[in-house]
């Protein structure tokens, strides 16, 4: 945890980035919007929610413009910087949500 005297908390580092980031007025009005609506809360900002869902879109996007699974688990290690390994685990995750879609669907409705 922070001390005071090093410097601002998360939050005011956020706002400040906030500031700095977004240009347009009425998008960061927004953003404050929501804060304050918030205040009080305390949040979790959990790795699987912003890490793994922007690393999972972005191997759906290669499989989706023709890469093969070999093919996009290298160009996702290369774009996201991680390792081979890890780029395999987000291409089958992906890979298998696919099939289980595509199966539900083969099913199709059930009679209850």
């Amino acid at each position: 945890m922070r001390r005071p005297d090093e410097g601002p908390n998360a939050l005011q580092w956020f706002l400040a980035e906030l500031e700095q980031r977004v240009k347009c007025p009425d998008a960061r009005r927004e953003v404050h919007t929501l804060l304050r609506s918030m205040a009080g809360e305390r949040i979790y900002l959990a790795r699987d929610i912003l890490v793994k869902a922007e690393q999972q879109r972005i191997a759906r996007a290669l499989l989706d413009s023709g890469f093969t699974a070999t093919q996009a688990r290298a160009e996702l290690a290369a774009r996201c910087g991680f390792s081979r390994r890890t780029a395999e685990r987000v291409v089958a995750h992906v890979l298998n949500q696919r099939a289980i879609a595509a199966a539900v669907a083969r099913s199709g409705p059930r009679d209850a």
